[in-house]
Order: structure tokens, then sequence, then C-alpha cells
């Protein structure tokens, strides 16, 4: 993966959002690209990132056996990580969350397990509302998004 800010360039002025989604973990120098996107970001512009986390569910219980677990990955993130190296590369944090790719396609015995070992989680999804899709991203947490924007 390489970025090239020429790409970018030939939009100026025009809004843009960008996206990264399952990269940043591939790339030996993450800093190094945010700030290269960063470069290019004005005002109004959107940048979505979204990486796997380390600190979810999947990587808890199976570890190195995760299927999203490859030995590619130069790097895994958790929320912390993920704000610092945004607010390092000059981003604002605009939204952060957790998502699971498919919950649907686990079986009831290991979603049952993910609430039970992480009770707090899933009393605080309920507590504010989280129903369904909702509840299971916040439990679970496999994957890591958040927006960014230039300050």
């Amino acid at each position: 993966f390489l970025f090239s800010r020429e790409g970018v360039a030939d939009l100026k002025g025009v809004p843009k959002v960008l996206l990264l989604s399952h990269v940043l973990e591939h790339i030996p120098a993450p800093l190094d690209t945010l700030r290269e996107i960063a470069a290019v970001l004005e005002p109004g512009d959107l940048f979505y990132l979204e990486v796997p986390a380390w600190t979810g569910f999947a990587f808890a219980s199976q570890g190195y056996d995760w299927e999203l677990w490859y030995p590619e990955h130069y790097e895994l993130f958790s929320r912390r990580t993920v704000r610092h190296v945004a607010q390092a590369a000059g981003l604002n944090i605009r939204s952060m969350g957790l998502r699971v790719f498919n919950a649907r396609a686990l079986p009831r015995r290991q979603l049952a397990r993910a609430v039970a070992n992480a009770p707090l989680r899933a009393l605080q999804a309920l507590a504010t509302g989280r129903r369904g899709p909702d509840f299971l991203d916040h439990v679970l947490g496999d994957h890591i998004y958040a927006i960014l924007s230039r300050p």
C-alpha cells in the first residue's frame, strides 16, 4: 500500500471521504501513513479508519488462532492506541466505537460465553439502550472504527 498525495491533490476543494478499512495493521509505519493522510484532508473532509482489535472477544478467546490474525499484521490496535496514533498524526476523533463483522455467524454458545466473560460491557450496553447488533458490537468489540477529521 502506497498512499499518494498527488492522487488526492486533484480533488482539492471537493469534499472527500477517505476510507482505510483493515489496511493500517498491514503497514509497518502506521503513524507516518496517518500523517500523510492528514496532510491532504481539508476542512469538511472525513476519514474512516477500521482495524482489528486485540482487545476484543475473538482475540481474547482464540489468541493467535483468531481467523483475523495474520502474520502480515504489523500491528494490532486497541481503542487507546487508535486514539494515540490519530492524535499524534494531527487528526480529530469525531466518533469511535467497536463493531463485529458477522455476529450472526457466531454459535449461540460462543455469544453466551462472550457476554459471560464481559459482564460489565454487557450491562453497560443494556443500560445505554443497545439492542441487537449494536449490543453485540459493544460486547464483542472485535474491530475498532474511528471517524476522523482535521482540526
